[in-house]
């Protein structure tokens, strides 16, 4: 199975290519898009032990010559220094603006890298090979790149499309099920915002609990079509790509205070949270929020709002980018579907946090 999903943006198009094996044909995709060059393969150690070889070998088959450099990435490592020790083994390979660098690991890892060759030599060809869930439907699509700082998630960043986007789903079957159920988070957003048709088949079957399979393909492509669609319409995030942050507002700030929670789990708390938040501005009914939250409940989170204070995790809340002034800005539910952006205050996030039993059950 094999598809490609186009990206066109107002001033640049690349694709996005997904088919299972996908490692093995990145040569031949990726001449398409970019010329014959030096690559400046940034990998994960794990992702190099398993399929590394299959990357490379891809790649020099049609012409590219490979550099590798293994570094591994945390999320508590999302940081400038690791963007200067990319810088150093950049300049050290001699890679110039006609080279290009390309991501292959996972979310955190494309966003530090992308970052790199946003700035390095005042932007260079960038490419992404996504290899968890999370990063596959949704951190390798849209040209968000960037880093923490201060405490933020993603403060310091840019907006720097790759060339392309190659998908390989087979390497997910090396997931453990937390970091596969971690991506799922996303998967589940995009039917909560906009394609119900994902939910029902996620309600219909639930063989996903188990990992990738070949019957799962169907809402990784339609994951991916969500997050074209939307970053097609704003692809610099000033109306309509706010609604892909359904349930980031509350995650990320979970996620900073949490160093055990992963992000996708923190969006499944900030889901659960938004939902209920959207029932109790009359945005939308009971029943739509049982229905999401029933799906939700399928994925485990180890977590207590006991383990977070509420002045804590207000203090993350107005660090975030998406707030105006003391304001905060909710992506909220209408119904399964539809989302839209509304602005909420201190005392009603408040209320609602200490209300543990409607959000966090």
């Amino acid at each position: 199975m094999k598809i490609t999903i186009p990206v066109n943006l107002e001033k640049l198009r690349y694709s996005v290519f997904i088919a299972e094996g996908g490692r093995h044909l990145a040569g031949k995709f990726l001449v398409s898009a970019i010329e014959p060059c030096q690559i400046f393969l940034v990998v994960e150690p794990v992702v190099m032990s398993h399929f590394g070889k299959d990357l490379k070998k891809s790649l020099e088959q049609f012409g590219f010559s490979v550099e590798l450099f293994e570094i591994h990435i945390s999320e508590q490592e999302k940081n400038l220094a690791n963007v200067e020790k990319l810088y150093g083994a950049m300049m050290a390979s001699g890679i110039d603006r006609h080279g290009c660098v390309v991501s292959f690991g996972g979310g955190v890892l494309g966003d530090v890298v992308g970052f790199a060759a946003a700035t390095y030599l005042r932007g260079i060809n960038f490419v992404q090979v996504p290899t968890t869930l999370l990063a596959q439907v949704d951190a390798s699509i849209g040209g968000k790149v960037g880093v923490n700082f201060g405490g933020a998630k993603n403060l310091v960043g840019s907006f720097y499309q790759p060339k392309a986007v190659v998908i390989d789903p087979l390497v997910l079957e090396t997931l453990e099920q937390r970091q596969f159920l971690n991506g799922m988070a996303e998967v589940i957003k995009y039917g909560a915002i906009s394609n119900v048709a994902i939910l029902d088949r996620l309600e219909s079957s639930q063989d996903w609990l188990k990992g990738y399979t070949p019957g799962f393909f169907p809402n990784l492509v339609d994951g991916v079509k969500e997050k074209v669609r939307v970053v097609e319409l704003d692809e610099h995030e000033h109306n309509v790509r706010a609604i892909l942050n359904f349930g980031h507002t509350l995650g990320h700030a979970l996620e900073m205070e949490c160093d055990d929670l992963f992000h996708g789990e923190a969006v499944i708390l900030g889901m659960r949270f938004a939902s209920r938040l959207s029932q109790k501005k009359g945005l939308c009914d009971e029943e739509t929020v049982e229905r999401l939250l029933a799906l939700l409940d399928n994925v485990p989170v180890a977590f207590s709002p006991a383990k977070v204070t509420f002045s804590n995790v207000w203090q993350r809340l107005i660090q975030d980018k998406k707030r105006k002034g003391s304001v905060i800005r909710f992506v909220l539910l209408k119904r399964l579907g539809e989302a839209c952006v509304a602005e909420v205050d201190k005392a009603e996030i408040e209320g609602l946090f200490h209300e543990t039993k409607l959000w966090w059950r």
